[in-house]
């Protein structure tokens, strides 16, 4: 959750979970108004990393990107998000960006977003997407706003 000196210690869910300045704020999540979190979808670009936590080495990814890949393609087209963030900086991102439903529109080299633009199924625009440094020490009013603004929000 965010802590009191307005830094984030665990991650993005913090950011979502934290009543004060978390990028759902203000939006409209259907007729559950403000019971945003009962529409959040979350997934981790690679699915297996080491037991005691962190993320997988490179050797790791390399041997799971393929198939992880094939399932965020799977989850995009299956959840169609209006709004999805990639909190995980372009070194992350990079290999999974240049799947065709993600229509980049924005130059990457600005942070916390790092890059962004239309998420694409079928040819049409259902979303957008940002791509922003993971938020762990990071400012939270900061990275939240400029998330927002990355959404067009």
């Amino acid at each position: 959750m965010g802590q009191p000196n307005g830094q984030l210690q665990h991650g993005p869910l913090g950011v979502l979970a934290d009543g004060a300045a978390h990028p759902a704020r203000g939006w409209r999540c259907g007729r559950d108004g403000g019971a945003w979190p009962s529409r959040l979808v979350w997934s981790n670009l690679y699915k297996f990393a080491p037991e005691k936590g962190w993320n997988p080495s490179e050797a790791v990814a390399a041997l799971q990107r393929a198939r992880c890949r094939e399932l965020l393609l799977h989850e995009i087209a299956t959840f169609r998000p209006r709004r999805l963030v990639l909190a995980t900086g372009m070194n992350w991102a990079r290999p999974f960006l240049d799947a065709p439903c993600f229509a980049g529109d924005r130059r990457p080299g600005t942070k916390p977003v790092e890059a962004g633009g239309r998420l694409v199924l079928d040819g049409e625009t259902v979303g957008r997407f940002v791509v922003a440094s993971h938020p762990m020490g990071k400012k939270e009013d900061h990275w939240t706003q400029a998330v927002r603004e990355g959404l067009g929000n």
